[in-house]
Protein backbone atom coordinates (compact mmCIF):
# COMPACT_ATOMS: atom_id res chain seq x y z
CA UNK A 1 0.00 0.00 0.00
CA UNK A 2 3.04 2.21 0.73
CA UNK A 3 4.50 1.52 -3.04
CA UNK A 4 0.53 2.45 -4.50
CA UNK A 5 0.46 5.48 -2.46
CA UNK A 6 -2.31 4.63 -0.46
CA UNK A 7 -3.34 6.17 3.02
CA UNK A 8 -4.38 3.92 5.55
CA UNK A 9 -4.74 3.46 8.99
CA UNK A 10 -3.72 0.13 11.01
CA UNK A 11 -5.42 -1.27 14.56
CA UNK A 12 -3.70 -4.51 14.91
CA UNK A 13 -5.22 -5.42 18.09
CA UNK A 14 -9.11 -5.71 16.06
CA UNK A 15 -6.98 -6.89 12.84
CA UNK A 16 -8.85 -3.90 11.00
CA UNK A 17 -6.55 -1.65 8.48
CA UNK A 18 -8.61 1.29 6.98
CA UNK A 19 -7.65 2.68 3.58
CA UNK A 20 -8.07 6.56 2.92
CA UNK A 21 -7.90 6.64 -0.53
CA UNK A 22 -7.82 3.56 -2.20
CA UNK A 23 -9.41 3.39 -5.71
CA UNK A 24 -12.66 0.76 -6.63
CA UNK A 25 -10.15 -0.55 -8.48
CA UNK A 26 -7.28 -0.88 -6.15
CA UNK A 27 -9.58 -2.27 -3.52
CA UNK A 28 -11.20 -5.64 -5.75
CA UNK A 29 -7.55 -5.93 -6.57
CA UNK A 30 -6.69 -6.63 -2.94
CA UNK A 31 -10.10 -8.66 -2.51
CA UNK A 32 -9.12 -11.07 -5.61
CA UNK A 33 -5.54 -11.60 -3.93
CA UNK A 34 -5.61 -12.02 -0.31
CA UNK A 35 -7.58 -14.78 1.23
CA UNK A 36 -6.69 -13.46 5.17
CA UNK A 37 -9.18 -10.59 4.16
CA UNK A 38 -12.28 -11.82 6.04
CA UNK A 39 -14.36 -8.92 4.93
CA UNK A 40 -14.33 -5.63 3.01
CA UNK A 41 -16.96 -2.38 4.00
CA UNK A 42 -17.35 1.12 3.39
CA UNK A 43 -16.51 3.97 5.91
CA UNK A 44 -19.95 4.76 5.49
CA UNK A 45 -21.18 0.85 5.83
CA UNK A 46 -23.02 -0.33 9.44
CA UNK A 47 -23.02 -3.31 10.24
CA UNK A 48 -26.23 -6.07 9.03
CA UNK A 49 -26.56 -9.26 11.11
CA UNK A 50 -29.50 -11.50 11.24
CA UNK A 51 -32.75 -10.63 13.73
CA UNK A 52 -34.42 -12.94 15.74
CA UNK A 53 -36.63 -13.55 12.66
CA UNK A 54 -32.89 -14.28 10.26
CA UNK A 55 -34.27 -11.15 8.63
CA UNK A 56 -31.31 -8.89 7.92
CA UNK A 57 -31.04 -5.93 10.12
CA UNK A 58 -28.80 -3.02 9.79
CA UNK A 59 -27.33 -1.11 12.66
CA UNK A 60 -24.40 1.79 12.84
CA UNK A 61 -22.27 -0.99 14.42
CA UNK A 62 -22.17 0.42 18.24
CA UNK A 63 -23.73 0.67 21.12
CA UNK A 64 -24.41 3.45 23.77
CA UNK A 65 -24.45 0.65 27.09
CA UNK A 66 -24.33 3.46 30.16
CA UNK A 67 -27.55 5.41 28.91
CA UNK A 68 -29.65 4.17 32.53
CA UNK A 69 -26.73 6.64 34.31
CA UNK A 70 -26.97 9.91 35.61
CA UNK A 71 -24.98 11.92 33.21
CA UNK A 72 -24.49 15.70 32.76
CA UNK A 73 -26.94 16.84 30.21
CA UNK A 74 -25.97 19.12 26.55
CA UNK A 75 -28.53 21.43 24.82
CA UNK A 76 -27.78 20.71 21.59
CA UNK A 77 -29.03 23.54 19.66
CA UNK A 78 -29.32 22.85 15.86
CA UNK A 79 -31.48 20.84 13.40
CA UNK A 80 -32.85 17.54 15.72
CA UNK A 81 -31.13 14.79 16.94
CA UNK A 82 -32.52 11.82 14.80
CA UNK A 83 -34.09 9.11 17.21
CA UNK A 84 -32.90 6.20 14.62
CA UNK A 85 -29.86 5.66 15.90
CA UNK A 86 -27.96 4.61 19.06
CA UNK A 87 -28.17 8.20 20.10
CA UNK A 88 -31.68 7.42 20.82
CA UNK A 89 -31.97 6.39 24.48
CA UNK A 90 -29.79 9.32 25.30
CA UNK A 91 -31.94 11.78 24.18
CA UNK A 92 -34.55 13.26 27.47
CA UNK A 93 -36.48 15.40 25.18
CA UNK A 94 -40.41 14.63 26.19
CA UNK A 95 -42.85 14.89 23.32
CA UNK A 96 -42.26 17.54 20.99
CA UNK A 97 -40.79 20.42 23.63
CA UNK A 98 -37.68 22.72 22.54
CA UNK A 99 -38.91 22.29 18.77
CA UNK A 100 -39.48 25.76 17.34
CA UNK A 101 -39.75 24.29 13.60
CA UNK A 102 -42.88 22.32 14.06
CA UNK A 103 -41.45 19.37 12.87
CA UNK A 104 -40.12 17.11 15.70
CA UNK A 105 -36.84 17.28 17.82
CA UNK A 106 -36.18 13.98 17.37
CA UNK A 107 -35.95 14.12 13.55
CA UNK A 108 -33.01 15.54 11.49
CA UNK A 109 -33.75 15.95 7.79
CA UNK A 110 -31.02 18.32 7.59
CA UNK A 111 -28.27 15.59 8.32
CA UNK A 112 -26.05 18.18 10.98
CA UNK A 113 -28.00 18.15 14.57
CA UNK A 114 -27.25 14.18 14.51
CA UNK A 115 -23.52 14.43 13.88
CA UNK A 116 -23.46 17.27 16.21
CA UNK A 117 -25.30 15.18 19.05
CA UNK A 118 -22.79 12.26 18.36
CA UNK A 119 -19.51 13.88 18.91
CA UNK A 120 -21.07 15.73 21.75
CA UNK A 121 -22.12 12.82 23.67
CA UNK A 122 -18.94 10.39 22.76
CA UNK A 123 -16.05 12.55 21.79
CA UNK A 124 -12.97 10.99 19.91
CA UNK A 125 -14.39 7.33 20.99
CA UNK A 126 -16.18 6.65 17.57
CA UNK A 127 -12.40 7.49 16.38
CA UNK A 128 -10.73 4.70 14.05
CA UNK A 129 -13.14 2.76 14.92
CA UNK A 130 -16.89 2.56 15.75
CA UNK A 131 -17.54 -0.78 16.29
CA UNK A 132 -18.76 -2.01 19.52
CA UNK A 133 -20.18 -0.73 22.88
CA UNK A 134 -19.39 2.72 24.38
CA UNK A 135 -19.63 4.89 26.92
CA UNK A 136 -21.34 8.17 26.66
CA UNK A 137 -20.27 11.43 28.50
CA UNK A 138 -23.42 13.05 28.36
CA UNK A 139 -26.73 13.18 27.99
CA UNK A 140 -28.66 15.15 24.88
CA UNK A 141 -31.76 17.84 24.98
CA UNK A 142 -32.38 18.31 20.97
CA UNK A 143 -33.19 21.99 20.85
CA UNK A 144 -34.69 21.95 17.42
CA UNK A 145 -34.00 25.69 15.82
CA UNK A 146 -33.71 24.56 12.04
CA UNK A 147 -35.51 22.22 9.98
CA UNK A 148 -33.36 22.64 6.92
CA UNK A 149 -29.06 23.14 6.19
CA UNK A 150 -30.59 27.10 6.44
CA UNK A 151 -33.09 29.84 7.07
CA UNK A 152 -34.66 32.16 9.33
CA UNK A 153 -33.49 32.11 12.70
CA UNK A 154 -35.24 34.01 15.81
CA UNK A 155 -32.80 35.11 18.17
CA UNK A 156 -35.19 35.57 20.79
CA UNK A 157 -36.56 31.90 20.59
CA UNK A 158 -32.83 30.53 20.60
CA UNK A 159 -32.10 32.59 24.07
CA UNK A 160 -35.79 31.92 25.64
CA UNK A 161 -35.18 28.01 24.71
CA UNK A 162 -31.63 28.02 26.11
CA UNK A 163 -33.29 29.60 29.48
CA UNK A 164 -35.92 27.31 29.38
CA UNK A 165 -34.24 24.49 28.96
CA UNK A 166 -31.71 25.57 32.00
CA UNK A 167 -34.74 25.74 34.29
CA UNK A 168 -36.44 22.72 33.46
CA UNK A 169 -33.47 20.21 33.20
CA UNK A 170 -30.38 22.15 34.95
CA UNK A 171 -28.74 22.01 31.78
CA UNK A 172 -25.24 23.98 31.87
CA UNK A 173 -23.72 23.21 28.63
CA UNK A 174 -24.78 24.12 25.29
CA UNK A 175 -23.44 23.56 21.95
CA UNK A 176 -24.57 26.37 19.27
CA UNK A 177 -23.17 25.43 15.60
CA UNK A 178 -26.03 27.55 13.89
CA UNK A 179 -24.56 31.18 12.73
CA UNK A 180 -25.20 34.13 10.60
CA UNK A 181 -23.57 33.67 7.35
CA UNK A 182 -22.14 37.36 6.99
CA UNK A 183 -18.56 37.59 8.39
CA UNK A 184 -18.08 40.26 10.99
CA UNK A 185 -16.09 43.98 9.49
CA UNK A 186 -12.43 44.11 11.15
CA UNK A 187 -13.45 45.99 14.89
CA UNK A 188 -17.11 45.80 14.56
CA UNK A 189 -18.43 46.35 17.31
CA UNK A 190 -19.95 43.09 19.16
CA UNK A 191 -23.55 41.78 17.70
CA UNK A 192 -26.41 42.16 19.93
CA UNK A 193 -27.06 38.67 19.80
CA UNK A 194 -23.42 37.78 21.08
CA UNK A 195 -24.29 40.21 23.85
CA UNK A 196 -27.35 38.91 24.64
CA UNK A 197 -25.92 34.78 24.81
CA UNK A 198 -23.23 36.76 26.84
CA UNK A 199 -25.39 37.95 29.60
CA UNK A 200 -26.83 34.79 30.00
CA UNK A 201 -23.59 32.97 30.11
CA UNK A 202 -23.77 35.38 33.33
CA UNK A 203 -27.09 34.93 34.24
CA UNK A 204 -27.93 31.20 34.32
CA UNK A 205 -24.01 29.92 35.12
CA UNK A 206 -23.50 28.18 32.13
CA UNK A 207 -21.33 27.63 28.90
CA UNK A 208 -22.28 27.90 24.92
CA UNK A 209 -19.59 26.28 22.73
CA UNK A 210 -20.38 28.18 19.52
CA UNK A 211 -18.40 27.40 16.63
CA UNK A 212 -16.54 30.02 14.36
CA UNK A 213 -18.27 29.57 11.40
CA UNK A 214 -16.96 28.16 7.91
CA UNK A 215 -15.36 29.83 4.91
CA UNK A 216 -17.56 28.20 1.95
CA UNK A 217 -15.51 30.65 -0.63
CA UNK A 218 -12.47 29.11 -1.65
CA UNK A 219 -12.08 30.10 -5.21
CA UNK A 220 -13.38 33.43 -7.40
CA UNK A 221 -13.92 33.03 -11.22
CA UNK A 222 -11.19 35.71 -12.71
CA UNK A 223 -13.45 35.79 -16.11
CA UNK A 224 -12.04 32.81 -17.58
CA UNK A 225 -11.39 30.06 -14.99
CA UNK A 226 -11.74 29.51 -11.36
CA UNK A 227 -8.88 30.82 -9.19
CA UNK A 228 -8.84 28.57 -6.00
CA UNK A 229 -7.43 31.06 -2.93
CA UNK A 230 -3.87 29.89 -1.41
CA UNK A 231 -3.50 28.80 1.51
CA UNK A 232 -2.54 30.06 4.19
CA UNK A 233 -2.69 33.64 2.41
CA UNK A 234 -6.25 34.09 2.45
CA UNK A 235 -6.61 34.32 6.31
CA UNK A 236 -4.91 38.00 5.65
CA UNK A 237 -8.93 38.80 3.75
CA UNK A 238 -11.54 40.07 6.26
CA UNK A 239 -14.05 37.85 4.44
CA UNK A 240 -12.17 34.87 6.71
CA UNK A 241 -13.50 36.73 10.15
CA UNK A 242 -15.90 34.94 12.55
CA UNK A 243 -19.25 35.24 12.08
CA UNK A 244 -21.74 36.67 14.80
CA UNK A 245 -22.42 35.19 17.30
CA UNK A 246 -19.19 33.45 17.53
CA UNK A 247 -17.70 36.72 19.05
CA UNK A 248 -19.09 36.08 22.42
CA UNK A 249 -16.79 36.82 25.25
CA UNK A 250 -18.40 34.81 28.16
CA UNK A 251 -18.86 31.67 26.35
CA UNK A 252 -16.12 29.75 24.42
CA UNK A 253 -15.39 29.85 20.49
CA UNK A 254 -14.36 26.82 18.68
CA UNK A 255 -12.57 26.84 15.28
CA UNK A 256 -11.39 24.31 13.09
CA UNK A 257 -7.61 22.04 12.91
CA UNK A 258 -7.44 20.10 9.99
CA UNK A 259 -6.75 16.60 11.57
CA UNK A 260 -9.41 13.62 11.64
CA UNK A 261 -8.59 11.56 14.13
CA UNK A 262 -7.58 8.72 11.72
CA UNK A 263 -4.60 10.60 10.09
CA UNK A 264 -5.54 12.39 7.22
CA UNK A 265 -1.89 14.53 7.12
CA UNK A 266 -0.58 13.71 3.74
CA UNK A 267 -4.04 14.82 2.41
CA UNK A 268 -4.90 17.82 3.68
CA UNK A 269 -3.94 21.70 2.26
CA UNK A 270 -2.79 22.87 5.36
CA UNK A 271 0.94 20.99 5.91
CA UNK A 272 -0.74 18.87 9.17
CA UNK A 273 -3.68 18.08 11.01
CA UNK A 274 -2.58 20.51 14.02
CA UNK A 275 -2.47 23.63 11.44
CA UNK A 276 -5.80 25.53 10.95
CA UNK A 277 -8.45 24.02 8.33
CA UNK A 278 -8.56 26.27 4.93
CA UNK A 279 -12.37 26.72 5.72
CA UNK A 280 -11.68 28.14 9.58
CA UNK A 281 -12.32 31.79 10.77
CA UNK A 282 -10.20 34.06 12.39
CA UNK A 283 -10.88 37.08 15.24
CA UNK A 284 -11.96 40.00 13.28
CA UNK A 285 -10.12 42.44 15.89
CA UNK A 286 -6.93 44.06 13.88
CA UNK A 287 -4.88 45.57 16.17
CA UNK A 288 -2.91 46.91 13.64
CA UNK A 289 -6.31 49.18 12.26
CA UNK A 290 -5.68 52.72 12.74
CA UNK A 291 -8.97 53.08 14.74
CA UNK A 292 -6.91 51.50 17.83
CA UNK A 293 -3.82 52.79 19.77
CA UNK A 294 -1.15 50.37 19.82
CA UNK A 295 -0.93 50.52 23.53
CA UNK A 296 -4.77 49.33 23.80
CA UNK A 297 -3.70 45.72 22.45
CA UNK A 298 -4.67 42.87 24.90
CA UNK A 299 -2.53 40.07 23.47
CA UNK A 300 -5.03 37.45 25.62
CA UNK A 301 -8.13 38.61 23.29
CA UNK A 302 -8.62 36.53 20.54
CA UNK A 303 -11.06 34.18 19.17
CA UNK A 304 -11.16 31.32 18.50
CA UNK A 305 -10.67 30.30 21.98
CA UNK A 306 -9.11 27.05 20.87
CA UNK A 307 -9.45 24.86 17.84
CA UNK A 308 -10.54 21.15 17.91
CA UNK A 309 -10.43 18.39 14.97
CA UNK A 310 -12.59 19.39 12.34
CA UNK A 311 -11.14 17.33 8.61
CA UNK A 312 -9.90 18.85 5.55
CA UNK A 313 -10.16 19.18 2.32
CA UNK A 314 -7.92 16.76 0.08
CA UNK A 315 -6.35 18.55 -3.01
CA UNK A 316 -9.29 18.53 -5.23
CA UNK A 317 -11.27 20.13 -2.73
CA UNK A 318 -13.63 17.15 -1.57
CA UNK A 319 -14.23 16.03 2.00
CA UNK A 320 -13.97 12.42 1.43
CA UNK A 321 -10.60 11.70 2.24
CA UNK A 322 -9.86 14.38 4.88
CA UNK A 323 -12.64 14.54 5.89
CA UNK A 324 -14.18 14.26 9.56
CA UNK A 325 -16.62 10.15 9.80
CA UNK A 326 -19.55 11.72 11.71
CA UNK A 327 -22.92 10.16 11.73
CA UNK A 328 -25.31 10.20 9.02
CA UNK A 329 -28.74 10.39 8.95
CA UNK A 330 -29.35 9.95 4.98
CA UNK A 331 -31.10 6.68 3.88
CA UNK A 332 -28.98 3.77 3.54
CA UNK A 333 -25.72 5.69 4.49
CA UNK A 334 -24.07 5.15 8.31
CA UNK A 335 -21.64 7.24 7.93
CA UNK A 336 -20.80 10.74 5.54
CA UNK A 337 -17.02 12.40 5.50
CA UNK A 338 -17.84 15.69 6.47
CA UNK A 339 -15.85 19.07 7.30
CA UNK A 340 -17.01 22.33 9.21
CA UNK A 341 -16.45 24.17 12.36
CA UNK A 342 -19.65 22.72 13.72
CA UNK A 343 -17.23 19.36 14.50
CA UNK A 344 -15.03 20.67 16.95
CA UNK A 345 -17.65 22.11 18.55
CA UNK A 346 -19.19 19.45 20.13
CA UNK A 347 -15.81 17.62 20.60
CA UNK A 348 -14.95 20.72 22.81
CA UNK A 349 -18.54 20.58 24.70
CA UNK A 350 -17.43 16.57 25.61
CA UNK A 351 -14.56 17.87 27.32
CA UNK A 352 -16.58 20.09 29.51
CA UNK A 353 -19.31 16.93 30.53
CA UNK A 354 -16.70 14.89 31.11
CA UNK A 355 -14.88 17.64 33.70
CA UNK A 356 -18.55 18.42 35.16
CA UNK A 357 -18.74 14.26 35.73
CA UNK A 358 -15.57 13.52 37.39
CA UNK A 359 -15.59 16.76 39.24
CA UNK A 360 -19.41 17.62 39.85
CA UNK A 361 -18.49 20.86 41.93
CA UNK A 362 -17.42 22.86 39.06
CA UNK A 363 -21.02 23.49 38.25
CA UNK A 364 -20.42 25.95 40.74
CA UNK A 365 -18.61 28.38 38.34
CA UNK A 366 -18.77 27.41 34.50
CA UNK A 367 -16.54 29.92 33.75
CA UNK A 368 -13.93 27.61 35.71
CA UNK A 369 -14.55 24.99 33.41
CA UNK A 370 -13.79 27.45 30.40
CA UNK A 371 -10.36 28.01 32.03
CA UNK A 372 -9.45 24.59 32.62
CA UNK A 373 -10.35 24.08 29.10
CA UNK A 374 -8.63 27.20 27.38
CA UNK A 375 -5.23 26.76 30.18
CA UNK A 376 -5.20 23.05 29.13
CA UNK A 377 -4.83 23.75 25.08
CA UNK A 378 -1.54 23.83 23.74
CA UNK A 379 0.17 25.63 20.93
CA UNK A 380 2.19 23.90 18.09
CA UNK A 381 4.73 25.52 16.34
CA UNK A 382 3.20 26.67 13.41
CA UNK A 383 4.64 26.16 9.94
CA UNK A 384 6.90 29.20 8.75
CA UNK A 385 4.20 30.13 5.50
CA UNK A 386 2.29 31.62 8.46
CA UNK A 387 4.91 34.22 9.32
CA UNK A 388 4.12 37.18 6.95
CA UNK A 389 0.47 36.99 7.98
CA UNK A 390 -0.99 39.24 9.88
CA UNK A 391 -1.85 37.70 13.21
CA UNK A 392 -4.59 38.41 15.32
CA UNK A 393 -3.94 35.86 17.95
Amino acid sequence: MIERGISFVEDVRIGKIELLNASEGIVKEIADNFDIIQSINSYAAGVIRPNAFNLPERSFGFTVTNFDEELPIIGIIDTGISNQTPLASLIVNQGNEFDITGTSPIIDSANHGTAVATLAALGKKLYPNHIGNFQADAKLLSIKVLSSSGGYLAESEVINAIREAHNKYGIQIFTLTIGYIQAKNYNEIVSEYAYALDVLAYELNILIFISAGNNNKLSHFDGQRDIIVTYPDHFDEESTNLFPPAESFNNITIGAVAGNLEGNDSDCISPDGFHPAIYTRKFHINWKHNSINWTRINKKLYKPDVCNYGGDYDINLSPEIAGLKVLSTRQGIFFDREVGTSYPTPLTANISARLLKLYPRLKNNMQTVKALILNSAFIRPIDDSFNDLYRTV
